[in-house]
C-alpha cells in the first residue's frame, strides 16, 4: 500500500501520524517564471516577459497581503543545447521601502534585467522572484517618505477589480508586448478552457 496507505490505515484507527498545522507558516519568497516559446536574443521581448512575470507576481502578492522588500531577476539559456553556449545568472536588489506597488517592482526588476542581459544568447527563460516579504500590517511607515502610499494602494485595489471583473490582465503595465509576443509559450496541448472562456465551450450537436 506504500507509505502513504499505511499513514492512511493508521490515521483511521486513531494514530496520528502527520502533526496538524493550524497556522500556515509565512512565506520567504513568492516566483513567478515561465520558459519562452522560442528562445529570445533581443533585450526587449525578454524584458516584455519579465514586465508581466513581475505583474503577476505583484498581483500574489497583494492577494495574500504582503510586501516585498527585495527583488530577484534570473535569466538562462538552454542549458541541454548542443550548438548554443550556455548562461545563466541572477541578481538581487533591496527596495528602498517594503512595498506592493506593481510600477516600483517593474521598475527594480527591469533595471536587474538590463545588468544582467548578454548579447549573443539565445535565452530559454526568466523569471522575477520576491524576497524579504512581510505581512502588510506589520510595515512600518516612515516619516519621511515622500510618496503617497494610500494613494498607491487605492490605485492597485483598483487595478486588481477591474482584472477581477474583466478577465486577468485587463489592464497592466504598458511594456507587454501584445496579443501574441514573440515570447508566448506555444501550448499546443492545453486542455480546453471549458470554464473561463466562452470559445471554448462545449458543444453538442
Amino acid at each position: 500500500m506504500t507509505v502513504v496507505g499505511e499513514r492512511l490505515v493508521h490515521e483511521l484507527n486513531g494514530r496520528p501520524c502527520l502533526l496538524l498545522e493550524l497556522v500556515e507558516p509565512p512565506r520567504q519568497g513568492l516566483t513567478v517564471s515561465r520558459s519562452f516559446g522560442q528562445t529570445l536574443t533581443a533585450l526587449q521581448p525578454i524584458k516584455e516577459a519579465l514586465v508581466q512575470f513581475t505583474g503577476r507576481a505583484g498581483e500574489k502578492l497583494r492577494r495574500q497581503h504582503l510586501m516585498a522588500g527585495q527583488v530577484m531577476v534570473f535569466v538562462t539559456t538552454n542549458r541541454f543545447s548542443a550548438t548554443q553556449p550556455f548562461y545563466a545568472n541572477s541578481a538581487t536588489v533591496r527596495l528602498p521601502y517594503p512595498t506592493d506597488f506593481t510600477p516600483d517592482l517593474v521598475e527594480a526588476a527591469t533595471r536587474l534585467l538590463d545588468a544582467l542581459y548578454r548579447c549573443g544568447f539565445h535565452y530559454q527563460k526568466c523569471g522575477v522572484m520576491l524576497l524579504d516579504l512581510s505581512p502588510v500590517t506589520q510595515v512600518q511607515a516612515d516619516l519621511f517618505d515622500p510618496r503617497d502610499r494610500a494613494r498607491e494602494a487605492w490605485l492597485m485595489r483598483a487595478l486588481d477589480s477591474l482584472n477581477a471583473d474583466h478577465g486577468a490582465r485587463t489592464v497592466r503595465v504598458g511594456n507587454h508586448g501584445g496579443k501574441r509576443p514573440a515570447w508566448a509559450m506555444r501550448q499546443a496541448f492545453r486542455s480546453p478552457r471549458y470554464t473561463t472562456n466562452w470559445r471554448e465551450l462545449p458543444v453538442v450537436r
